[in-house]
């Protein structure tokens, strides 16, 4: 008995490499602000009875991209933005926001290359390149009181614009097909997506929540040397939220079509 599975265990052990050996890894170089420029978006509760709030925000991202998260980035944001509730129960938010930080182009972790393309040029132009970005956000949401401590965001609709620049988006634009699966050339990251936002009220000006949300990228990408393979990259979110009198706390977990990392901020109500 014992004999048999110490067996199970060795072929448990030996298969996922032999998988992944015979799996091609493709080369994808996207834009990351489509994932995160939208963070967070604080705003007061109902119950608050404020019309109008301004908040700033400093936060980051960390994560990882291309096929198999083989790059790594670290991205610090910064944010202005204003909240405005229309009537009892329809709340806005729109501001600016601004990012800047490193995406490393790592090829350490690759097992397999794709045919069309000469590893050895790939290792030329591995190592960080600076990124950063600038632009707009905004969104809308229908708030549901559902009692006197809880309140409901049903549905909300959020989207951002910005300008991309820096090494890495340069690196996006210059480098040749041959070298890669798919690759955003465009230096206007956008996206747009929907979600759903819990919010509890507690004692002494303290309250938290739960985030979750689903949206797409506006750029859609073609490869050039898989004439099949085309996708308008999507991203979901879960992310909590503290706030205490005029501070907000907030922690998301951010996946898409080649990234995932985590989102950490804190905000301040003027």
């Amino acid at each position: 008995m014992k004999k048999s599975f110490l067996r199970l265990l060795l072929l448990i052990a030996i298969i996922p490499p032999l998988l992944t050996s015979c799996i091609e890894q493709q080369v994808i170089f996207l834009s990351p602000y489509p994932n995160i420029q939208t963070s967070y978006n604080a705003t007061p509760l109902l119950r608050d009875s404020m019309r109008v709030a301004n908040y700033g925000s400093v936060g980051f991202t960390n994560g990882s991209s291309n096929d198999n998260l083989s790059d790594r980035l670290f991205i610090a944001h910064l944010k202005f933005h204003q909240s405005l509730l229309v009537g009892k129960n329809v709340q806005f938010f729109y501001g600016l926001q601004g990012s800047a930080g490193s995406y490393k182009v790592n090829w350490a972790d690759y097992y397999s290359y794709p045919y069309y393309v000469d590893p050895v040029r790939l290792h030329a132009l591995e190592g960080g390149r600076f990124t950063g970005s600038a632009g707009l956000l905004g969104g809308v949401s229908l708030v549901i009181p559902m009692g006197h401590r809880f309140e409901w965001k049903v549905i909300g609709v959020e989207g951002s614009v910005s300008k991309e620049f820096g090494d890495y988006q340069s690196f996006r634009e210059n480098i040749p097909d041959s070298l890669v699966t798919m690759v955003d050339r465009k230096s206007l990251p956008g996206s747009v997506g929907g979600f759903t936002e819990f919010n509890f009220a507690l004692k002494n000006k303290k309250s938290m929540g739960m985030k979750f949300g689903l949206g797409s990228g506006l750029t859609t990408l073609d490869s050039k040397v898989q004439y099949y393979n085309r996708i308008n990259t999507m991203y979901y979110i879960m992310g909590y939220h503290f706030t205490i009198d005029r501070y907000t706390g907030y922690f998301q977990g951010r996946f898409g079509d080649y990234f995932a990392g985590f989102l950490c901020g804190v905000s301040y109500r003027f």
